[in-house]
C-alpha cells in the first residue's frame, strides 16, 4: 500500500487545530504522517 502523508501549510487560526486534529486521529483516518510548514517573514 503507499503511504499517506498530510502536509498542512500555515499554522494560524485554522491550521494549528488542524494540525492536531490530524495528528490525533491520524490511524482512524488512515494517515501515516502528518507535516506543516510555517511561513514567516524575514526579520530585517
Amino acid at each position: 500500500m503507499s503511504e499517506k502523508v498530510v502536509h498542512v501549510v500555515g499554522t494560524g487560526t485554522i491550521g494549528e487545530p488542524l494540525i492536531g486534529l490530524l495528528s490525533d486521529y491520524k490511524e482512524p483516518l488512515g494517515v501515516n504522517e502528518v507535516s506543516f510548514h510555517k511561513n514567516s517573514p524575514p526579520f530585517l
